[in-house]
């Protein structure tokens, strides 16, 4: 992706680097201010838990680390809004705390 961005818009690698670090510290601050609430009173929210995984046709072999993300998904907008974020695991202790932080 780098070297696409290189040649279209012709910056270095440390000029890439220093803009692709500012960008995501001014991404994390928007959404530390405006933080995603789904839901509300009456308005159902769809959760879901999936593994998502590479699996090559040819090789047939699951993937050695398998990611986890829980996706949530209020419909009652057009278009929808949604949310997902990585799990580190499956347990209850880590998805209650997310699903109680955007719901």
């Amino acid at each position: 992706m780098y070297t696409e961005i290189k040649q279209k818009c012709k910056i270095s690698a440390p000029v890439y680097i220093r803009f692709r670090r500012f960008l995501i510290k001014k991404i994390k601050i928007y959404w530390a201010r405006n933080p995603i609430k789904l839901g509300g009173p009456n308005i159902i929210v769809q959760i879901d838990e999936m593994k998502l995984n590479h699996n090559v046709k040819a090789h047939r072999r699951a993937p050695k680390n398998p990611t986890c993300v829980l996706t949530m998904v209020d419909t009652s907008t057009i278009p929808a809004k949604g949310y997902a974020e990585i799990l580190k695991n499956k347990e209850a202790e880590t998805i209650i705390p997310i699903i109680e932080r955007v719901v």
